[in-house]
């Protein structure tokens, strides 16, 4: 398959306090279905990587053959370990790798769309959605791109690595304010509740 799609879901949510993130509700579901949902709705297959409370997070997901989950047993390590077994459980032949956020779940699924089918005419490592100028998620990564995240450690994403790289990143831009938008936070989990009522 020319792209694959993987969903980081194994933080341990330390910023939220006592609350798992994925699991605060919002739409009547939990924050992490509606990330994951997002993925199935664009067509894609979805690769969802666990790790702190993984058999509740499991079950909090979309009904659908088109998910598969893996777990991250080292999840406490940080973000890099995390992404590095959901990019190594991909087929080795995959040619771009589209990666998201668990506690991200007002990603429309036409911008995950838009993102997989600009992997088919790209011409160069990257491509990172943008609202209004500012960096977001999902990232797609080209196999070059894969291979370096793969030496990532500790708590470095795909983002902290693009962004020493600007060169090699192609930019899309797009009128989903989602893309910018986690809920690292109870205050931004409050603020995410604001902004989904428009």
């Amino acid at each position: 398959m020319h792209t694959h799609a993987i969903l980081l879901a194994a933080g341990q949510s330390s910023r939220m306090g006592t609350n798992n993130k994925l699991r605060l509700p919002l739409r009547g579901r939990p924050v992490v279905y509606h990330a994951a949902k997002a993925f199935l709705d664009a067509g894609l297959e979805l690769l969802v990587v666990l790790g702190h409370e993984a058999e509740t997070i499991r079950f909090m997901l979309p009904e659908s053959k088109r998910i598969r989950t893996i777990f991250s047993p080292r999840y406490q390590s940080g973000l890099a370990y995390s992404l590095s077994i959901g990019l190594r459980s991909i087929p080795p032949e995959t040619r771009w790798a589209i990666v998201g956020l668990g506690d991200m779940p007002l990603v429309k699924p036409t911008t995950i769309a838009r993102l997989a089918a600009k992997t088919r005419t790209a011409t160069n490592y990257a491509i990172v959605p943008t609202f209004q100028g500012e960096w977001g998620n999902p990232v797609a990564l080209s196999h070059y791109m894969i291979r370096e995240c793969l030496t990532l450690e500790g708590d470095t994403g795909a983002g902290q690595l693009l962004r020493r790289q600007p060169q090699f990143v192609d930019e899309m831009p797009v009128a989903d304010e989602g893309i910018v938008r986690d809920v690292d936070t109870p205050e931004l989990y409050a603020a995410m509740r604001r902004l989904d009522r428009y």
